[in-house]
């Protein structure tokens, strides 16, 4: 499948233009090829939208929308609309100068960006996981502290568990020890 974009070609009359190859009779090759031309010009108008599923006309305002909130509302209730939305808006914020760059300088700048984007991410990751390392470390402790003997307010005190906390530990290792 082949898809060309327009946003205001001479081709075709309506939203999707679906072409085959064809030999000089009129027959069709027996290749699976299809050509799509698509005008972005004609997806304001119902004319030429009503015969389209709604899934895919959203996908395809996505290439002539400029407001973000836009953008953001036609996103609601499909994830992956939301992802490639969610990269668009991350993009578009960068100041690229368009034009400036050979291929290389421009593969480089874009891996470059993807890279300092995960970089953020995964700092985020880290901070949860540490995050949730640190009160799994309270846990075990106050559990160590508990098989010890040692009086609930100390153990609240050392570890900075909640009274909640410690009383669902005891709960379950109370279980435990049956």
């Amino acid at each position: 499948m082949l898809l060309n974009f327009d946003f205001n070609g001479k081709v075709g009359d309506k939203l999707i233009n679906k072409y085959t190859l064809k030999d000089n009779k009129g027959k069709e090759y027996p290749i699976d090829i299809e050509i799509y031309h698509i005008k972005l010009d004609k997806l304001q108008s119902k004319k030429y939208t009503k015969s389209v599923k709604e899934e895919i006309l959203k996908y395809l305002k996505i290439m002539i929308l400029e407001d973000e909130e836009e953008l953001i509302k036609i996103s609601r209730g499909d994830d992956i609309l939301k992802d490639v939305i969610r990269e668009m808006i991350h993009y578009d914020a960068m100041d690229i100068p368009y034009g400036y760059r050979d291929v290389d300088e421009e593969h480089e700048w874009m891996m470059n960006s993807i890279r300092d984007r995960h970089k953020e991410e995964l700092k985020e990751e880290l901070k949860k996981g540490v995050k949730k390392g640190a009160q799994t470390e309270k846990i075990n402790n106050a559990r160590n502290l508990l098989n010890l003997g040692v009086q609930p307010e100390i153990i609240l005190k050392a570890t900075g568990l909640t009274n909640k906390q410690l009383n669902k530990l005891k709960t379950n290792q109370a279980n435990i020890n049956v």
